[in-house]
């Protein structure tokens, strides 16, 4: 597996532990720089606690073997790894799970494609030396016209890539390579395409640096919410998760397949802010509008329009002098509006999961509650 120290990355190997079937799972994690760090497991430990993992589970998965630290690098051959590292992998792994990428939707494509494009290769060279392997890749929902089982379209790299889109430009690459290269070979492999992956519907853990996060944290810390009909995908990750995990796990289940990894019912702004509202209860307004006298008034958070909330939340800082946590991302969604999210469909995806016994959490405000408890 690459990529188990990232937000999604971590939930997916806690049910990749979960699944009775999996014996080990080899993390390819690069070697922590902090000084006094014990290399890779450092760092998944480090990425357990970060996301209110079970610390215990962690540490009994090591301690028998389950899980094994392999210290290198997406973007370099092999790997990185010593020829002795690579071939006993090659010979001993029954599967690859390639979630590893870099992730930042403002860098161009020629950044992005070491670790996401040429990481992706190196993950398809392990699956096929020594004896056919699955090849499992996580793609982002991005890539997608709006089908799952749509065929990438040239017209859309070239869009995004015009667009100044080298995160997703790297992604729709490296899926492309995955898909031609199992088929041209005979590897079996699967596509899992990741929407706005957020909220942990029963802890509230959550990924503090995405926009979803950013935007619930700013609501409780602006007392205010966004009044839009625009559309926002805000995805469970231990429903991502466990979708992954499980259709890794499944025996016989066919090759080629595409999975939508969305929400099945993404809502509104407006939406979102009664969750919010349902979730803080009356707030103090005083604080928040700095309105002369209005000290000690509570009320209803107030809906405003996408701009102002923004405006505000580049203005504003929270608690002891810190930032309003949307403040990093204002220039950015100064520029381009709001993001409304395009409704992609799952219903097939939906429905194999349900199958196989993974359903998809309704949102709601007690789930808001706990992650905005987590964020401030």
């Amino acid at each position: 597996m690459t990529g188990a120290t990232g937000f999604l990355g971590t939930h997916i190997l806690h049910a990749l532990l979960a699944e009775g079937t999996v014996a080990t799972v080899h993390c390819l994690v690069r070697r922590s720089l902090r000084r006094g760090g014990s290399g890779g497991d450092d760092r998944l430990l480090a990425a357990w606690r970060k996301y209110s993992l079970p610390e215990a589970a962690y540490r009994e998965a090591v301690a028998t073997g389950r899980v094994r630290t392999v210290h290198g690098d997406l973007g370099l051959p092999h790997f990185g790894l010593d020829g002795p590292t690579w071939a006993g992998l090659c010979a001993s792994v029954d599967l690859v799970l390639h979630n590893g990428a870099v992730v930042n939707w403002l860098c161009d494509y020629h950044a992005a494609r070491p670790a996401n494009v040429v990481g992706t290769q190196e993950a398809l060279r392990l699956a096929t030396t020594s004896r056919v392997k699955h090849f499992h890749y996580v793609s982002t929902i991005s890539t997608s016209q709006g089908a799952e089982e749509d065929p990438l379209e040239t017209a859309s790299l070239h869009a995004h890539l015009a667009q100044g889109r080298g995160y997703v430009a790297s992604k729709w690459v490296a899926e492309h390579v995955s898909r031609e290269a199992c088929a041209a070979s005979g590897v079996p492999f699967t596509i899992y395409r990741p929407g706005m992956v957020s909220v942990h519907s029963r802890s509230g853990s959550c990924n503090p640096s995405d926009y979803v996060s950013r935007l619930l944290a700013s609501m409780a810390q602006l007392k205010a919410t966004v009044g839009s009909s625009a559309m926002l995908d805000v995805t469970p990750v231990d429903y991502v998760a466990a979708a992954i995990a499980v259709v890794a796990c499944a025996p016989r289940l066919p090759s080629g397949r595409t999975y939508h990894l969305v929400h099945p019912a993404p809502l509104t702004y407006d939406a979102l802010g009664d969750l919010v509202r349902a979730a803080c209860g009356p707030v103090d307004v005083g604080a928040a509008t700095g309105a002369d006298g209005a000290a000690g008034q509570r009320a209803t958070m107030e809906p405003v329009a996408f701009e102002v909330f923004v405006d505000r939340a580049a203005a504003a800082t929270a608690g002891q002098g810190s930032p309003c946590a949307l403040r990093p991302l204002a220039g950015y969604l100064k520029a381009v509006g709001v993001v409304d999210t395009q409704v992609y469909e799952c219903t097939a995806t939906v429905d194999a999961l349900a199958a196989l016994g993974v359903r998809c959490p309704g949102l709601s405000a007690a789930m808001v509650a706990a992650a905005i408890r987590f964020l401030l």
